[in-house]
Formats: structure tokens, C-alpha cells, sequence
């Protein structure tokens, strides 16, 4: 789990606009969506890692790529929660 959730949190910082970092979204989503009992895990992980980057560290356009990127899993986090209850 941890491996993929690194390298989707390195592909989000890597991409190189909004439709980059929506793809990988996606593509980590439908892989996540594979293993239903860990879903909330997987998401949890990518948007723990995502608010602990340095942006000292960074690019403006990657901090702008995790803007974007922990409020697109935050919001499966809220659906899964509605799901749920």
C-alpha cells in the first residue's frame, strides 16, 4: 500500500497541469476502488503524504498539484463517509 501511495503522491507533484494530476486521480482511484475493504487506507495515506510535503521543497506548480490533488481525495474521503453511514 505505502509503495503505491508514494508513487502516486510523486506522480501528482510531477505532473505538469491540472489534466496531468486529474489522470492520476483517476488512474489511482480505479486501482483503489479494486480493493474496496482498504479504500478509506489508501485514501487517507495519499492525502496524509500530500499535506506533508515540504513546499519549500517543491515547485509553485506542484504545491498547486497537491492543492488540488487533497481536495479531489478529500472528497471521495466525504463520499465514502456518506456511503458508509
Amino acid at each position: 500500500m505505502q509503495t503505491f501511495c508514494d508513487t502516486i503522491v510523486a506522480d501528482i507533484k510531477a505532473a505538469k497541469n491540472e489534466g496531468e494530476v486529474i489522470r492520476v486521480i483517476s488512474y489511482a482511484m480505479s486501482r483503489i476502488r479494486l480493493d474496496r475493504n482498504n479504500e478509506f487506507s489508501y485514501i487517507m495515506n495519499i492525502i496524509a503524504s500530500l499535506r506533508s510535503s515540504d513546499a519549500t521543497a517543491i515547485s509553485g506548480e506542484a504545491q498547486l498539484n497537491i492543492k488540488l490533488a487533497i481536495a479531489i481525495f478529500t472528497q471521495f474521503h466525504k463520499e465514502n463517509l456518506q456511503r458508509i453511514s
